[in-house]
């Protein structure tokens, strides 16, 4: 069944080689249909395009494209965009265990950042994040999934391989957020008794899509759920709590995949429709990176600020000059 994913990534791979004519697009696809963890129509087709650099209007083109062909074969994924003038802003902000799952990106990469236990922490969170529902409603069927991520995470961290995966109903979420725990540096047994019983209640309310005003209630009961979730609760105006070197580097770390997301995604997003969203998501980054940077050990979120402000400028730089959100982004209306 693999055939009919690799036909449909060739056959875009074609169309928007056609379309994007000046722009040396590569397309290739990443994650599961690469590895023995995927499940035919239970498996996304996730795509990443590597071009010179999309204008708006080419944009538009490939969204066009990725709609009308998700009508016809629903198991198409995300794309990722890629200009190859932003290669060496992504180097500094992609997940090296992320990157080991789009082994063609990491081949166009010079560099890439080293694996620590903090950016495994955050990994392991976002794949959490992204399998949430297969795990509450069919948890034996993510096994081969989450051995491998366990497997991929004890190859640099040997201790983590007695934390396996459990994939019994009312047991995955628990045996994934234990590896995270480990690898913030939370092992004590009462703090860990304690952070699971949170953390469980917080994905509960991600799996019934409570709205996150709610869910940024949690912060006022345990606060150092900031470092787990900056990206959740950026919005919010209370004052950085007090977090040791380990959690403010799994801060750092979740802020780094955020803002490498928003790069791959914003010729998708920002746009007349949704760029007022983006835009103010990415704005309460940037004012959560200054933030931190004051609050937090500074040689773990040093980075952050200009990291921000860096995706800030190329997400400016792509933006229509006549799109009517400019006048609010450059603060001349």
């Amino acid at each position: 069944m693999k055939a009919a994913y690799h036909l449909v990534r060739m056959s875009l791979d074609r169309v928007l080689a056609l379309s994007l004519r000046n722009q040396n697009t590569q397309t290739w696809a990443r994650n599961s249909i690469l590895t023995d963890a995927f499940q035919p129509f239970r498996s996304d087709l996730d795509l990443t395009l590597l071009s010179d650099n999309l204008s708006p209007q080419q944009a538009k083109t490939v969204r066009a494209l990725l709609k009308v062909t998700k009508l016809a074969f629903p198991a198409l994924g995300e794309m990722n965009l890629y200009s190859r003038k932003n290669l060496s802003l992504h180097a500094q902000l992609l997940n090296p265990w992320e990157l080991d799952r789009d082994p063609q990106l990491k081949q166009h990469l010079s560099s890439c950042l080293p694996k620590t236990s903090a950016r495994a922490s955050a990994f392991i969170l976002r794949m959490l994040e992204n399998d949430l529902h297969n795990l509450q409603s069919r948890p034996a069927s993510r096994k081969k999934k989450w051995d491998r991520h366990f497997h991929a995470i004890a190859q640099d961290f040997p201790e983590t391989a007695e934390v396996g995966f459990a994939y019994q109903p009312h047991q995955a979420i628990a045996s994934i957020l234990r590896l995270v725990l480990w690898l913030a540096g939370i092992q004590s047994p009462p703090m860990i008794r304690d952070a699971l019983n949170w953390l469980e209640f917080f994905f509960e309310l991600q799996h019934a899509e409570v709205a996150d005003c709610r869910q940024t209630l949690l912060l006022e009961v345990r606060p150092w759920q900031w470092a787990f979730f900056p990206h959740r609760f950026c919005f919010h105006s209370s004052p950085l709590p007090t977090l040791g070197l380990e959690l403010s580097q799994v801060f750092a770390a979740q802020l780094e995949w955020e803002l490498n997301g928003i790069l791959t995604q914003y010729p998708n997003h920002v746009s007349l429709e949704s760029g007022d969203s983006s835009w103010t998501h990415l704005k309460d980054i940037e004012s959560l990176s200054t933030a931190a940077s004051r609050a937090f050990d500074p040689t773990s979120v040093r980075d952050l600020p200009r990291l921000t402000r860096d995706v800030t400028q190329i997400i400016v730089a792509h933006l229509d000059p006549h799109d009517p959100h400019m006048v609010k982004i450059e603060g001349r209306g």
